[in-house]
């Protein structure tokens, strides 16, 4: 188990998300974070896999304008390829924490990376639970992941699967 210590503030976080033909969704997800959730030290970092719907474009705008990194790619890589791409080749190395949003995610509340923190701070993992028939135990869902930087710097855990979950050894460890 990793330790954090508890009463440090978080020093940065990184937004990670990954987009497929959702302009619209991920331009409202981009407003929320900007717009909704209370100020911090927070980089975001949105990837496109090949979009057909000018996401891209967006993504340059959103940019542009200082909103957001992003890595466009030609093609679609699959969510767990882009998110495993993205935490290697473009994750600050000041975030502590990594946080990965579905493109379809809106922040409704201010404190939505802050007050989650607050409670776990001695985390590697903050997501939601879900029961898993097939192993028959809870595993976290991935709408909405907090992985501390730490977690996944292990080089003996694997990060997102093809599909984007969270690589069960991820979990497990």
């Amino acid at each position: 188990r990793l330790s954090m210590d508890k009463t440090r503030p978080v020093s940065s976080a990184t937004v990670v998300s990954v987009s497929f033909n959702t302009k619209k969704l991920t331009g409202l997800l981009l407003w929320s974070l900007d717009r909704i959730l209370e100020p911090t030290d927070l980089s975001v970092l949105m990837v496109d896999n090949g979009s057909t719907d000018r996401t891209a474009d967006l993504l340059r705008s959103a940019a542009d304008a200082g909103l957001c990194d992003m890595i466009l790619n030609r093609t679609n890589l699959g969510h767990g390829p882009a998110l495993n791409l993205a935490i290697e080749s473009a994750i600050p190395p000041s975030s502590e924490w990594v946080w990965v949003l579905d493109s379809d995610c809106v922040i409704s509340r201010p404190d939505a990376l802050t007050a989650p923190l607050g409670r776990q701070r001695d985390a590697a993992i903050i997501g939601e639970a879900k029961w898993d028939p097939w192993r028959r135990r809870s595993r976290l869902e991935l709408y909405s992941l907090l992985v501390s930087r730490a977690a996944l710097d292990l080089r003996t855990v694997s990060a997102f699967s093809d599909g984007g979950d969270p690589a069960w050894d991820m979990l497990e460890s």
